[in-house]
């Protein structure tokens, strides 16, 4: 079985508590999740996603800016109406996909 940490977490003057538990087959999330968007995908039928379009957007967002940010070593910000990080040409260099082996996205 795969272990995996569990954190526990309180007001800042509790510390923290990490506590490990067997994961379950049962307890694969990023399959259901996938499963589940291939589901709404065969079936055209988006209202029977568990995440929604715009939820998941955000929240993959939020992740590609941390992740950004943890690159640059610094902190960036997100302009919604241009769907980039403005003027930061560094961050928004990031934002790309770089492909190596001769793989390219394709262009429609």
């Amino acid at each position: 079985q795969c272990g995996a940490l569990w954190f526990l977490g309180f007001r800042k003057s509790q510390k923290f508590e990490a506590k490990k538990y067997a994961k379950k087959p049962q307890d694969d999330y990023v399959k259901m999740h996938a499963e589940n968007f291939v589901e709404a995908l065969r079936k055209n039928d988006p209202s029977i996603l568990k995440c929604g379009i715009e939820t998941g957007s955000i929240a993959a967002l939020n992740a590609q800016m941390g992740n950004i940010a943890y690159k640059l070593g610094r902190r960036v910000y997100w302009n919604e109406k241009t769907g980039n990080f403005g003027t930061d040409t560094a961050a928004n260099a990031l934002m790309k996909a770089k492909y190596i082996n001769g793989w390219k996205l394709p262009k429609y």
